[in-house]
């Protein structure tokens, strides 16, 4: 078998972001709030969206599946499809074109099915679905999972047991919502490395969401466990432990990936951020690091911990220092390094030069991968607006490894990958440059490393598939 056949070349080539999932249960008006949904979680996933509605005595029907997000497909009031369940996601990946027969959820004739995560070692799954006859060709990991359940299915399994059958063929990261003729199920890895919630909103629906805040004002909801699976039929939920638990969440979620506003681990995201802040203000106070007079944030997900960090130093940051430009949409721009670098340098507007000139500035952003970002984006702005020193400061830790389990980021693209925190400082165009510590991040975090997936920092994976894990021993030393 070629793993080649099995896996999305553009997924393999490109940094593979986050996905976001919304379901509904129980409500003749599926349509309306899986699309309210998704428009919700619109910044996991903003290269395609597709939404999969059970219609009794039609089976499931798809809404026709686009290039683009919910609000672009769906916007002001929406129009109601029949169906009294469905499933909705949204995909994102930032390089390359992503594949429309790849758009989830995945269907079939029994069973709907869409996923968040990635699954690295795909060998015993892809096994198991061809020794049953079927093609592996041009086929994903989340098809994988689906031709997995279906083939119990086939054979006359419930989907619960059809799922329970297969579970342990499943390596990786992931969190699941399927759904057959009558029945729905929600499930996680042992670790749940991917947040996935549950809930009964204020129509009596049943509802699963990849973040709290997708969900109405009233649901009361709670997370799926990790190795958990979450049964509803007809009015009934039920619990079943698929794996012993042993939850080690990503960190990448509350660092980059999650809205503010949304719940991870028992707290508002927001104050994970705040945390993440006053770690690294405390850090440089310690280190002796540089010393500037004002912070800028990198928006969106920087801000809340820049303004954490300046206010712990007590120096100045600057509201609006560094401003969006607007919607500028990523298709069009993403199918070269050219492009790439255009749609970057088009992101941000020019710096206020009554802000910085003459300036040292601290610029503060949640995470390191390509550095394009920090270089093309912001610094090259910052100096352009004469800024006499420009020092960067990332709430995390350097991203040495492929993050297999979720972001798929291949490690040659990682700017911190076999180099020094002075060198990359020295390719950003950067006076210094300055990160957060592994063991800052779980303070922050309030866990241990033990309790945590801190992958793209470690070169760890998951017990399961740490033998695929890339990265020499001798890169960990930048860690």
């Amino acid at each position: 078998m070629e793993r080649s056949l099995v896996t999305s070349p553009t997924r393999r080539r490109s940094i593979q972001d986050k996905c976001g999932i919304f379901a509904v249960h129980g409500d003749p008006r599926a349509s309306v709030k899986i699309i309210n949904g998704l428009s919700l979680l619109e910044h996991r996933g903003q290269d395609s969206v597709g939404i999969g509605l059970h219609i009794e005595g039609f089976g499931f029907q798809s809404i026709p599946r686009n290039q683009g997000t919910a609000s672009e497909w769906f916007p002001g009031e929406h129009q109601i499809w029949a169906g009294d369940r469905g499933i909705g996601h949204n995909r994102y990946v930032t390089f390359g074109q992503a594949s429309m027969d790849q758009v989830q959820p995945v269907m079939g004739a029994r069973l709907m099915l869409a996923h968040n995560g990635n699954l690295p070692d795909i060998e015993p799954l892809a096994r198991f679905v061809e020794q049953h006859g079927r093609s592996l060709r041009g086929k994903n990991d989340s098809m994988l999972m689906h031709e997995a359940v279906d083939i119990g299915m086939q054979r006359g399994a419930k989907l619960p047991d059809a799922v329970r059958d297969v579970y342990e063929l499943f390596r990786g990261a992931f969190s699941v919502v399927g759904m057959s003729g009558d029945t729905t199920v929600g499930f996680k890895d042992r670790y749940a490395v991917k947040p996935l919630a549950f809930g009964i909103d204020p129509d009596r629906a049943f509802v699963f969401s990849s973040e709290t805040r997708a969900f109405e004002l009233g649901t009361k909801w709670r997370e799926v466990g990790p190795g958990e699976m979450l049964v509803v039929e007809d009015s009934r939920v039920q619990s079943e432990q698929l794996a012993p638990a042993c939850s080690r969440p990503d960190s990448f979620e509350p660092i980059y990936f999650m809205r503010p506003d949304s719940e991870w681990e028992g707290k508002l995201v927001a104050e994970y951020r705040a945390n993440f802040g006053r770690e690294m203000a405390e850090q440089v106070r310690e280190q002796g690091g540089p010393r500037a007079g004002l912070v800028l944030g990198v928006p969106d997900s920087a801000i809340i911990a820049a303004r954490a960090f300046a206010a712990q130093l007590g120096i100045i940051y600057v509201e609006d220092g560094i401003r969006k430009a607007g919607r500028v949409t990523q298709r069009g721009f993403m199918t070269s390094e050219e492009g790439r670098e255009e749609f970057i340098r088009r992101k941000y507007q020019p710096v206020n030069s009554n802000f910085v000139n003459g300036q040292s500035v601290y610029v503060g952003d949640d995470s390191l991968i390509r550095g394009q970002t920090l270089h093309l984006g912001v610094v090259e702005k910052v100096r352009q607006a004469g800024a006499r020193q420009v020092h960067g400061i990332i709430f995390s830790p350097p991203a040495i490894s492929s993050h297999e389990h979720g972001a798929y980021m291949p490690t040659h693209d990682l700017v911190h990958f076999g180099r020094s925190t002075e060198e990359v400082a020295r390719i950003l165009g950067l006076d210094s440059l300055s990160f957060l510590t592994v063991d800052g991040l779980c303070r922050a975090l309030g866990r241990t490393p033990d309790t945590v997936s801190n992958f793209a920092f470690t070169g760890t994976f998951l017990p399961e598939t740490q033998h695929l894990s890339p990265i020499p021993q001798r890169q960990l030393a930048y860690a």
